[in-house]
């Protein structure tokens, strides 16, 4: 009992459809440039230097209450409830 998974001769014509290809990766690389120059990169901690400090408390804690005890020079960037 053979399985045939393949015909014997697969015909596709990838060399018709080459224009569309081409065309359609100009389009994707200068989008992304174009992105690239006018939002920037979205850097995270990993490229753009800094720390992240994860906190987590069994009391209420307001935000104002977390940035009034962090020493000058030091800034909270954002801060979240244990829900997300």
């Amino acid at each position: 009992m053979l399985i045939k998974y393949w015909p014997k001769e697969t015909k596709i014509p990838f060399m018709r459809y080459r224009y569309v290809g081409v065309v359609l990766s100009l389009i994707m690389m200068v989008g992304s440039i174009y992105l690239v120059m006018t939002r920037g990169l979205n850097l995270g901690v990993d490229f753009a230097g800094g720390s992240v400090i994860e906190l987590r408390q069994t009391d209420t804690v307001t935000v104002s209450n977390v940035r009034s005890q962090i020493p000058g020079g030091l800034t909270v960037n954002s801060a979240t409830d244990a829900n997300g």
